[in-house]
């Protein structure tokens, strides 16, 4: 047939069928009969026109381009929410991811969740026997004894100790390595102290900021890799029907203005359906014969134990608690414990040797001589720390004791443990989206010679 003509005042294929083809007659069912046979074929010829037409391509394109945008947006939001961990770009429109830019805000939430309801300074010291910690370490003493000799007590006054009988050098020696294990037991044995001097907060909060923003970063991955996953994918399905929705509007009113207008809702609705149905609601509710809860809420038990894992074997780890003490705000304080536990150790394994030891090297010597044992002493202490590692984790059993107190915590105090981490930007987050949809909108539109 001829080429049909588009332009109607209805606008579109609403339009074209709502104009009637003939007028109605008076004559009888036959003739009526054959009009409404014309009247069928032709409204069928308008529509097989219409799908011949470049109308029915910006038909197609509307849902699926639409699922793209909801993919993209959302996607989009997920890497801007981590990456890159260092700004880049210009001052004014330079990005930092929203956790690398914020880890100092995040980090102080996640510090005040840790030590204020899953794991105490108690926890970490309480739970050391010191009697055990000392035999964990009974391998190294040997290697220990040698260095403070060989470093310390020889250099102290090397012309007196190269005088010294060798059983009088082997004795000193046996001393040392007697004192060792004492050592130990008292400097762990002083739990009040300990637990004064162990700055937690510092330790969790140092670990999270700074160099270690990356850690942060996939503490947050970690937790709720499979919420970000559905975000993506929401955006995708959502996308889709708003598509279909946004097509059935087109076939009514053809405007390119409507491509552009439909990617800002859409990209604006499946980032913000997304988050809420990761988060809301917070308990379950039940509609009909199916019960729902927010998707994070519903992993509580195995976001719990990923959460505990990774605290456990990246953060508050025994190597990392004991480089706190020793080079930590609070280090001063804890040279001057261990200064005192060797001025005793010192003192009692001297014994009846004190006053020979006085006269040969002198008061003042030998007062320096313990201050130079205790440096030693706490420089060593890092080195040989991971030879009781084990033990320590299993005394300290800090991954069990977080699973068991995150998993019971209420879902309103529960949901800050991956919501944090995006709360105060969530508006960024959308309005990203929604911008992404207009540019998609617009180069659909241009795409499809609209424009």
């Amino acid at each position: 047939m001829g080429q049909v003509s588009w332009i109607h005042a209805g606008g579109g294929l609403a339009g074209v069928l709502a104009q009637p083809l003939h007028e109605p007659d008076s004559r009888g069912d036959d003739a009526q009969d054959g009009l409404q046979r014309k009247t069928g074929e032709a409204e069928l010829d308008l529509v097989i026109a219409y799908l011949g037409s470049s109308k029915l391509l910006v038909l197609a394109s509307i849902p699926v381009v639409s699922a793209l945008v909801g993919w993209l947006t959302n996607w989009l939001a997920i890497k801007m929410t981590f990456y890159p961990v260092e700004r880049v770009g210009p001052p004014l429109f330079g990005w930092q991811g929203i956790i690398p830019r914020n880890s100092e805000r995040i980090a102080a939430r996640t510090v005040r969740l840790v030590t204020g309801q899953l794991f105490r300074v108690d926890d970490v010291i309480d739970r050391v026997d010191p009697r055990r910690l000392a035999a964990e370490l009974e391998p190294v003493y040997d290697s220990i004894t040698d260095e403070i000799v060989e470093e310390v007590i020889s250099t102290q006054s090397p012309a007196i100790w190269e005088l010294t009988p060798r059983p009088l050098k082997e004795q000193v020696q046996q001393q040392v390595r007697r004192g060792l294990p004492d050592l130990v037991e008292r400097i762990v044995g002083r739990r009040e102290d300990l637990v004064e001097l162990f700055d937690l907060e510092h330790l969790v909060l140092d670990n999270l900021t700074g160099q270690n923003k990356r850690l942060l970063n996939e503490m947050f991955l970690r937790c709720g890799r499979p919420e970000f996953r559905f975000i993506v994918r929401c955006g995708l399905y959502f996308g889709f029907l708003l598509g279909l929705l946004q097509s059935a509007v087109w076939v009514v009113a053809e405007a390119w203005w409507l491509l552009p207008v439909a990617g800002i809702i859409v990209g604006y609705l499946t980032n913000w359906i997304a988050l809420k149905m990761i988060f809301r609601p917070l308990l379950p509710r039940r509609f009909l014969v199916v019960t729902y809860q927010g998707l994070f809420l519903r992993r509580q038990a195995e976001v719990s134990r990923e959460y505990a894992r990774l605290l456990a074997e990246r953060i508050i780890i025994p190597q990392k608690i004991v480089d706190a003490l020793v080079s930590g705000e609070r280090a001063g304080r804890f040279i001057d414990l261990v200064h005192r536990e060797v001025r005793r150790i010192v003192d009692e394994k001297t014994g009846l040797f004190r006053g020979v030891v006085l006269f040969a090297i002198g008061t003042a010597s030998y007062a320096q001589m313990k201050e130079r044992v205790t440096r030693k002493v706490v420089e060593l202490i890092p080195r040989y720390t991971h030879r009781a590692e084990a033990y320590w984790r299993e005394a300290m059993d800090l991954e069990e004791t977080v699973f068991r107190r995150l998993s019971r915590l209420p879902p309103v105090e529960f949901e800050d443990v991956l919501h944090t981490c995006f709360k105060q930007d969530e508006w960024m987050l959308i309005a990203v989206g929604a911008v992404v949809g207009l540019v998609a909108g617009l180069l659909q539109a241009l795409g499809l010679g609209l424009l």
